[in-house]
């Protein structure tokens, strides 16, 4: 019989949310967030850090693609698909200064 005996509960869920009480404890106390936690483990030891971080990443990711052309497209759907794409070009913009 293969896999985890029946009624035994997953510690996976418990072990991460062990981890983010302990990542907002520290940040409390040595007034850091995470990302500047990362940021300082990443400059360390990159390798590492990144290792660690990917065991946190999803391992497939579900994707539906639907092609829309243009001329399909009702006037409103267009004026909203531009408005759409102008506020994300703004927003990644935005962040690639910071």
């Amino acid at each position: 019989m293969a896999g985890r005996p029946k009624g035994r509960s997953d510690i996976a869920p418990k072990v991460r949310a062990a981890i983010i009480r302990a990542i907002d404890n520290l940040g409390t106390k040595k007034g850091k967030g995470l990302d500047q936690i990362l940021a300082e483990q990443l400059e360390k030891d990159p390798i590492s850090t990144l290792n660690m971080i990917s065991k946190y990443c999803p391992k497939e990711i579900e994707m539906a693609v639907t092609k829309t052309v243009a001329q399909d497209m009702a006037d409103e759907e267009l004026d909203e698909a531009i408005a759409i794409a102008r506020k994300e070009e703004k927003t990644t913009s935005q962040e690639n200064v910071h």
